[in-house]
């Protein structure tokens, strides 16, 4: 796909963008007071959590090779969304909600199963790598 090892490299900072906005919009809407979800079916916002959480985690096991890696952003991803929750208990209009903890989780779960079955599929197409120390971290290829 690409003519060269160095134009598959230009793929990474573009998957880091699309984690990091997201990631942060995720952070801003779970503290925003008053949220209310666009849809008005009972568990809309269940489903918001899980397909939100489930982005955040996809991305990065798209390109993490060693499964500490995926250890890790699994702790990590949960961790957030346990501490969002518990910070609405201090936002007026938001409650704590271990639904929404579970939601969160279940997406973080999902994001790094279906991360790790393409992960191989995916690079296959750009055959490029990253620097030397990014390598042997293990997080791409």
């Amino acid at each position: 796909m690409f003519a060269s090892r160095e134009e598959g490299v230009k793929i990474f900072p573009f998957i880091y963008v699309l984690w990091v906005f997201p990631l942060g919009a995720v952070v801003v809407l779970s503290l925003l007071p008053d949220a209310e979800t666009p849809i008005d079916c009972r568990n809309a916002d269940k489903i918001g959590h899980l397909f939100a959480y489930l982005w955040l985690a996809l991305l990065p096991a798209l390109v993490m090779k060693r499964p500490k890696w995926r250890v890790l952003l699994f702790a990590g991803l949960v961790s957030l969304g346990a501490v969002l929750e518990v910070g609405q208990m201090c936002i007026p209009g938001r409650m704590f909600s271990f639904a929404d903890m579970g939601a969160n989780a279940a997406g973080v779960f999902f994001g790094i199963f279906v991360g790790k079955r393409y992960r191989a599929r995916l690079w296959r197409r750009f055959p490029g790598k990253m620097r030397p120390d990014q390598e042997r971290m293990g997080i791409w290829r």
